[in-house]
């Protein structure tokens, strides 16, 4: 069995450093706060039907909510499907997604996904819950509003998240970061009438146009990337996100060029019985692709080889995709 280490915080904040034998000896289910911290692993994660089906839902979610395109926008929805989950008490999806996307491929790919149940001061959760809570890679976050905020902030590595304090909060964190098999060169362009860095370079892509506008794919080592943005004379709006989903794509070698881009994004969102708020940023640049965000879900009082140029030259969605799975998407209005 691989070693494992378990950070205990007291109410006292001290901090006490295991190293178990046993799976669970000697670790102290009464304590206030109980980190679990999931172990790494080096094979591709592939995604079953349920799991997939899950982040898919989360995505419809965003896409019908309809408050991508006017403004840039962010979502995760792999955070948001196992936050959901997470609320649901389907523990067992929600440790094998993330034993299965805490990966460390070489150095073109990392992912982390870790999952927490937070609860206001004074409410009663047993020993039996933490533990059932523990032993499916949740961590349990307890104290004051100021305690858990600064304790959730700190768990999600610097993103802050609203969320109510008051209620108990299920809670996912992801981080993507994946790299080009060679690094793309860098020029200046104008995007929507204003000057900014293009990445540009001759790569073999797959592309789709239609009548209103373009779609192209082209892959990192481990993920894929996809925009799609309008022809002169149309709107974004024109297009639909499910434009990046299609699969019916033309190989193509593509002189292309695409701005590097970072953008952030805060939202909130009802998914039944359940307030979800997410913060989120993506970054793309000559290297590769950065992803993370943290989710907050609690309850409510009660998802042939043309030769061709092409130019990502204004507003357009994209999304960043694993096994067709969607890990991020978006939209990007202003540079």
């Amino acid at each position: 069995m691989s070693k494992f280490r378990i950070l205990l915080l007291s109410q006292l904040m001290g901090l006490t450093l295991f190293s178990c034998g046993s799976l669970f000896g000697r670790v102290d289910f009464s304590s206030n706060v109980l980190i679990y911290q999931a172990p790494q692993n080096t094979n591709r994660p592939t995604l079953d039907e349920s799991e997939r089906q899950a982040i898919n839902d989360a995505y419809r979610r965003f896409e019908e909510s309809g408050g991508h395109d006017s403004s840039n926008s962010l979502f995760c929805p792999l955070s948001s499907a196992i936050a959901n989950e997470l609320s649901r008490g389907k523990y067992s999806f929600v440790k094998a997604i993330t034993d299965k996307f805490n990966v460390s491929i070489g150095d073109a790919a990392f992912l982390k996904t870790k999952n927490a149940m937070a609860y206001p001061e004074g409410y009663s959760l047993g020993i039996q819950t933490k533990r059932e809570l523990y032993e499916h890679g949740v961590s349990v976050i307890q104290g004051s509003p100021e305690e858990v905020r600064e304790r959730i902030t700190d768990f999600a590595e610097g993103l802050k998240v609203d969320f109510n304090p008051g209620m108990p909060t299920s809670i996912n964190y992801f981080a993507v970061d994946d790299s080009f098999e060679e690094p793309w060169s860098v020029m200046t362009g104008l995007f929507d009438g204003k000057e900014v860095s293009f990445m540009t370079d001759v790569r073999q892509m797959s592309y789709e146009e239609s009548e209103k506008g373009y779609t192209v794919s082209f892959g990192l080592q481990n993920t894929l990337m996809t925009v799609a943005w309008p022809k002169e004379g149309h709107q974004l709006g024109e297009l639909s996100m499910d434009d990046l989903f299609k699969t019916n794509k033309t190989p193509a070698n593509i002189y292309f060029h695409i701005p590097q881009f970072k953008i952030q994004s805060k939202l909130s969102n009802s998914t039944g019985s359940f307030e979800e708020r997410q913060a989120a940023e993506f970054e793309l640049d000559p290297k590769g692709a950065r992803g993370r965000a943290v989710t907050a879900n609690y309850p409510t009082s009660s998802n042939p080889y043309p030769d061709l140029q092409l130019c990502v030259d204004r507003p357009f969605y994209f999304a960043y995709t694993y096994q067709g799975a969607p890990l991020f998407v978006g939209s990007v209005v202003t540079l």
